[in-house]
């Protein structure tokens, strides 16, 4: 049962990792683990899965998180009925085993939205709002539809406080319209992203890294890859490591076969959040080439470490990286990426690495989580 001297918080993701996918909503479970220094968490992800004959409730402990994971069979005709019958299900074992919640916290607005602003009128519990979703932005611009952003101005609304990753997509929500209480929380990174842990080793090469879940829409692999065919032609001394798996993993190996550049690229398919870690102290920058993002986890993970990035100039990216921490190019613009990336093979080395590790403290576990708990605190308080 949940200690009374803490306050009780629930998540209610539209991203989690689930059987199908660990990978997924992987972040949101980090703000939950931060936070849970601090307070008692207990997360209800629902999960459509029309592989199963009836709803299925499992409940684990995933390093001291209540996780609820409700899998349960849509209907393509009343899919909302489905979910809202999968959501009550959730509801009602949440409260056998771990009674009302002081607090909600939806992270992606969506149908879990609605679910706290249902909870906030029924059972006076205020709720804030953590939101990832790029569909907000220009250039993957996907809030659409009269009733979605009906709902969704009502849940912003009434909602304590709206938590962006970056304040990029804070100002892009208000632009909007979506008026509401905005602060910036940003993700967090595992602690041992910041141990100097790892020796490195001596190389005659710059060792270059990149890691992302193989989109490519959103990612430009293939462009980067274009990018390092160019720079072959003008040096030898570097390598490329890519990390992570996807729809468009193959792709990007045929790519980097037909460039001519497969003895320098070394495709390390999915790893943990330890080896990714490893990797990174391994190797001496971090380069990313996105057609849009918020605020990549990623990116904080490589400033942690300590390690300069070449990135671009979308999302919330400009807000995370200085010319102290690296250089950022236009999206898109493959020439502007062939100059940082050689300009940076020559200068890598005049990055103070300690300066850089500061920038990346503002995602530490337990910034973050005491950042959240003061948010609790004060919306439990109003309520």
């Amino acid at each position: 049962m949940i200690e009374h001297n803490l306050k009780h918080i629930l998540f209610l993701p539209t991203w989690y990792p689930h059987r199908y996918d660990s990978m997924d909503g992987l972040f949101v479970r980090k703000h939950a683990l931060a936070v849970s220094k601090f307070v008692n968490v207990t997360i209800l992800y629902l999960h459509e899965d029309n592989l199963i004959s009836s709803t299925e409730i499992v409940r684990q402990n995933a390093e001291g998180l209540n996780e609820i994971i409700i899998y349960y069979k849509s209907s393509k005709s009343f899919s909302h009925i489905s979910y809202k019958q999968a959501f009550m299900k959730g509801w009602d074992y949440v409260l056998q085993y771990f009674g009302l919640p002081d607090v909600t916290h939806v992270h992606v607005l969506g149908k879990t939205g609605l679910c706290a602003y249902w909870l906030k009128k029924k059972y006076n519990i205020p709720y804030v709002v953590t939101e990832h979703w790029s569909g907000f932005l220009e250039n993957n611009f996907r809030y659409k539809g009269f009733w979605r952003k009906r709902m969704t101005e009502l849940v912003v609304r009434n909602a304590y406080c709206i938590m962006p990753v970056s304040q990029h997509l804070a100002d892009r929500m208000i632009t909007l319209g979506l008026k509401g209480n905005y602060q910036v929380v940003h993700n967090v990174v595992d602690d041992f992203f910041y141990s100097d842990d790892v020796e490195k080793t001596k190389s005659d090469k710059v060792r270059l890294l990149h890691v992302s879940c193989f989109d490519d829409e959103p990612k430009n692999i293939t462009g980067l890859l274009n990018v390092i065919a160019k720079l072959r032609q003008k040096r030898k001394d570097f390598t490329l490591t890519l990390v992570g798996a996807g729809r468009n993993l193959q792709k990007c190996k045929a790519l980097s076969e037909r460039l001519l550049i497969s003895d320098i690229c070394t495709f390390t398919g999915e790893m943990t959040p330890h080896e990714v870690a490893q990797l990174m102290k391994q190797h001496d920058v971090f380069v990313m080439f996105s057609n849009y993002e918020n605020a990549p986890v990623v990116l904080s993970e490589a400033l942690a470490v300590g390690i300069p990035v070449v990135a671009t100039k979308v999302g919330g990216i400009p807000e995370m990286v200085s010319a102290n921490e690296g250089i950022l190019v236009e999206p898109k613009q493959e020439n502007n990426l062939l100059s940082a990336l050689n300009t940076m093979c020559d200068n890598y080395l005049l990055y103070d690495k300690n300066e850089i590790k500061k920038q990346g403290l503002k995602y530490s576990f337990d910034l973050v989580g005491k950042q959240l708990d003061k948010i609790y605190t004060a919306s439990a308080n109003l309520g």
